[in-house]
């Protein structure tokens, strides 16, 4: 073994010692010390890579903008092309600061010589031919948008290459340990300008009213690339201290940030301080149980039918694309037969869901107690309200404001991206009705009629412990609820309606857990609250607990009701295709954990379907119908996110539109010949 090992020591030192191999060694040599100075740069290449190639709903926002419908549209396009260029003189100018700056070793001149020249060149240009490819993955063709990006690359290689002046050709070359004083005058106009630029940003979107115009003026892409190109020039100047100062910079700034996010949480829920909460009363007096008995007593055509129908609504989680699938199914059962809402008790929702049915919940609400023509729950309605850029806004604030907040000891309120969130759905909906209903505190919405519409059960998880919250306008205090977080009492405060939407629509890393305060002591933070969709994305689960109390009600031969029928209706968005899934390649030991979890969350809803069906098999009394209204994505991007692009409209549309003839006819028909069948 000895005299193999030996051997095989010989061969490989013959091996190193030749001209090819040393050449190799030293460009790898040569190499590895420029990127220790320019390490960020490829950071966020991959980075940008990822999100703008990888992620449905980049793709869906390219799509958008390979299909412009209006001025925003093209403004889109613009501020795009104008960012992807920022992006690439970020890399490109920051390299060569960086290599101006810095002693680099060298192994191989003429190797050191060749990366210095032409590494910054390949920086700058990766980042068109990463926008160029996301504008045409959606399409699979080329589009103008495209051609331009082309054009700009063209264009950088050129003046890169064919300026009169490169700072690396001199009389031979020679690495330089220089100051930033000893810069030349362009070198540091370009510096200077850049953080005027970088401070301009961030003062923009420092304020809602302007940075919201401002975001959807830019689009959600154009902001990713715009941080992109930031935070490649934040990574200079860092870059820059750690070696100049000898002292690991980067590092410390990590460790501030660490030490900040102990002290610093501006995620905390917004509450009415002034308006005083007063517990279980009003409405959150009623139980389920004793809501349910006013709510069918109150209902005047309970004495046409002979089995009065009665809804009870699951709607799945899912961003943008449940929101919009949710309240257009909502809407066309409406437009179909009017009586479908006052026939509804309860619509249990998780994330998406919950704002597509609290949006259209609100429309109907509003449409009776202000007697409101704007406010109608229509389909063009619900259509034109989640057509709108959610997106931006919020990827303004997670880029700018609420990133400022890691770098500042002190929470500050109103640099919590979630609020622009929040405040981007209550702007859509005044914008559509004139009314400020998603503004208004939560409870209200059922405090102006003794109709007593239908009650909201809004899904959410409890990040310490797991369980389950939820925000409901009723006392949860029966029995099936005795394992979950009343989360409306727990925070003893008047909340706002889009408020209490967002706490079951917090998925990670988009958009923060949100913190629940001491009603008492506010500073003091109780827990934190993300979308329900950790603990169970479809909703059901509290649907069948509200179908079993009623059931129960039902039974009882006390309670004075008249004859009902119990139908639960669920919305369905989610991808459970499992044949159409394909092997995972590639990193598969990384890969396949998290691809597991997240695709658990989907595949969860078939056990789920499988468990409600196979229970109420068991008595047929519970439950008189289980209807299931499913999204069909086998064809284009429904992406996961904040705003959907035209065509994604389009698809989802079409199958509203065609929703008696489609795959989902049997389940419209079956709730509409619900509602018709009254005594004769």
């Amino acid at each position: 073994m000895k005299k193999l090992f030996l051997l095989l020591q010989k061969i490989l030192l013959s091996i190193i010692q030749t001209q090819t191999a040393q050449w190799v060694i030293g460009l790898f040599l040569d190499l590895y010390n420029i990127l220790k100075f320019t390490w960020f740069i490829v950071l966020f290449l991959f980075i940008g890579s990822f999100a703008l190639l990888n992620v449905d709903q980049a793709n869906d926002a390219f799509d958008a903008l390979n299909n412009p419908k209006n001025y925003f549209n093209y403004l889109n396009i613009f501020f795009t092309l104008f960012s992807t260029v920022l992006w690439s003189f970020s890399n490109w100018y920051s390299s060569r600061i960086l290599l101006k700056l810095e002693s680099i070793p060298s192994y191989n001149i003429t190797i050191n010589i060749f990366l210095h020249k032409w590494l910054p060149r390949v920086f700058g240009i990766i980042p068109y031919i990463i926008v160029a490819i996301a504008f045409v993955k959606p399409l699979c063709e080329i589009s103008c948008s495209f051609v331009i990006l082309i054009f700009l690359a063209i264009f950088f290689f050129l003046f890169v290459t064919l300026r009169r002046r490169f700072y690396l050709i001199k009389d031979g070359f020679e690495t330089k340990e220089m100051s930033f004083k000893s810069l030349d005058k362009k070198s540091k106009w370009v510096i200077i300008l850049s953080i005027i630029f970088v401070i301009l940003c961030n003062f923009v979107f420092l304020w809602y009213p302007v940075g919201k115009v401002v975001a959807r003026w830019a689009g959600p892409a154009s902001l990713i690339i715009l941080g992109l190109a930031i935070w490649s020039f934040a990574g200079m100047v860092i870059s820059f201290f750690d070696y100049r100062l000898k002292f690991p910079f980067s590092i410390a700034i990590f460790m501030t940030v660490f030490g900040f996010s102990y002290f610093n949480n501006n995620h905390q829920i917004r509450v009415d301080k002034e308006r005083k909460y007063n517990s279980y009363s009003g409405i959150k007096s009623l139980s389920v149980n004793e809501y349910f008995k006013k709510w069918i007593e109150s209902r005047p055509d309970k004495d046409k039918y002979s089995r009065y129908p009665v809804f009870i609504i699951a709607a799945e989680g899912g961003g943008i694309r449940a929101a919009y699938w949710t309240s257009s199914v909502l809407a066309k059962l409406q437009q179909e037969n009017p009586a479908f809402f006052y026939h509804t008790f309860a619509i249990s929702s998780v994330s998406g869901g919950t704002v597509g049915s609290a949006i259209f919940t609100s429309l109907y609400i509003d449409s009776v107690v202000h007697d409101s023509s704007k406010a109608k729950p229509s389909l063009e309605l619900v259509r034109d309200i989640l057509s709108e850029d959610f997106l931006s806004p919020l990827n303004a604030a997670l880029i700018f404001p609420d990133l400022i907040q890691k770098f500042l000891p002190f929470s500050f309120g109103c640099l919590d991206r979630a609020r622009w969130l929040e405040d981007s759905w209550a702007d859509a909906y005044k914008m559509y009705t004139g009314l400020n209903t998603l503004d208004s505190n939560f409870l209200d919405l059922w405090k102006n009629s003794n109709s007593y519409f239908p009650a909201l059960f809004m899904n959410g998880t409890k990040v310490e412990t797991g369980e389950k919250t939820i925000m409901s306008n009723l006392k949860l205090t029966d029995t099936e609820f005795s394992d979950i977080i009343d989360l409306q009492e727990k925070i003893h405060k008047n909340t706002g309606l889009k408020t209490a939407m967002l706490l079951s629509a917090r998925f990670p890393l988009v958009t923060p857990p949100g913190t629940i305060t001491d009603s008492e002591h506010p500073c003091n933070d109780l827990y934190n609250v993300v979308d329900g969709g950790y603990k169970e994305n479809s909703g059901l689960q509290t649907a069948l607990s509200i179908v079993k109390i009623i059931y129960d009600i039902k039974k009882d031969s006390s309670n004075k009701i008249p004859e009902i029928c119990i139908n639960l209706i669920f919305l369905k968005n989610s991808d459970t295709e499992l044949e159409t899934k394909k092997a995972i390649k590639g990193p598969y030991e990384i890969r396949a954990p998290i691809n597991a979890f997240l695709n658990s969350w989907d595949n969860n809803v078939i056990g789920l379907i499988s468990i409600t069906k196979n229970f109420f098999s068991l008595d047929s009394a519970i439950l008189d119908s289980f209807s299931i209204f499913k999204l069909d994505r086998k064809e284009g991007i429904l992406p996961l996110g904040w705003v959907l692009s035209s065509k994604a409209q389009k698809r989802i549309n079409f199958q509203i539109d065609n929703i008696s003839t489609l795959e989902n006819k049997q389940s419209f028909k079956a709730v509409i010949n619900r509602l018709n069948k009254k005594i004769k």
